[in-house]
């Protein structure tokens, strides 16, 4: 969306105001602050490469379990890790959409046989996914023996551009109106009678911003959440490939 569509949007929502009573600098200002505190509640860096480890220790049997990595944002590597083996090979995993584990793995779910001390670390693909607000990550095949492999993930999921490129520096395209109904909302009291307070019509547009907001609202929650799917991910080059390197994972 061109910034000049976006000032055009905020004012039609705003029941156009003369510009000697809100100013295109105003608009801008107010937008700035807004999209700073979306990119605080979507745990975006201005460095994508701020990371983090984390140590996953896959229970013998299951399938999923909770994934508690502090500020977790998109995982980018796994591998199998096993300190009381001093001959362990380290081994690179994929990381998936949860959809596309059967694509990784078509055999039963449950191993009857393989793995063992020397080499307990059968996954083929892992798949952080998010749950009613929790963190989860699943793999197949369950394992016969409990072992561990090491996350590395990005604190953010994305850099957002600069405000002032003429393009809305929101990361999300489709939910610019969802920017605008915000921002109309902390300007309505710039364009408001300084004696009076709002009109009979500036209430009803009160309402109609509140409507607006609580209809965008879980639809950005969705993809604050999803923010590991925002990236479409590269096949991996280093310290190995997966057995699963020859699988395509580009189905659209």
């Amino acid at each position: 969306m061109q910034m000049s569509v976006f000032i055009q949007e905020v004012r039609r929502a705003l029941l156009r105001p003369p510009e000697a009573v809100l100013g295109d600098e105003d608009i801008l200002l107010e937008s700035w602050q807004v999209i700073s505190l979306y990119r605080a509640r979507l745990r975006l860096t201005n460095e994508a490469w701020s990371i983090k480890r984390f140590d996953l220790d896959v229970p013998a049997a299951d399938k999923e379990m909770n994934l508690n990595a502090d500020s977790f944002g998109q995982a980018f590597l796994i591998h199998s890790i096993d300190p009381s083996n001093p001959y362990h090979i380290r081994r690179t995993v994929d990381i998936v959409k949860i959809e596309q584990l059967s694509m990784y793995w078509g055999g039963p779910d449950n191993l009857q046989i393989g793995g063992s001390w020397w080499s307990p670390h059968v996954a083929m693909a892992f798949a952080p996914f998010n749950e009613d607000g929790q963190w989860k990550i699943m793999w197949l095949p369950a394992h016969l023996q409990a072992c561990s492999y090491r996350m590395y993930y990005t604190v953010g999921a994305a850099v957002v551009p600069p405000i002032f490129d003429d393009v809305t520096a929101f990361p999300l395209e489709e939910q610019n109106f969802y920017l605008i109904s915000d921002v109309a909302m902390n300007l309505l009291p710039m364009v408001a009678d300084s004696v009076k307070g709002f009109d009979e019509r500036q209430k009803l547009q009160v309402e109609v911003l509140k409507k607006k907001l609580q209809q965008w609202e879980p639809v950005f929650e969705s993809e604050r959440w999803e923010g590991f799917r925002r990236e479409q991910p590269m096949r991996r080059k280093v310290f190995g490939q997966s057995r699963a390197s020859a699988v395509r994972t580009d189905y659209k």
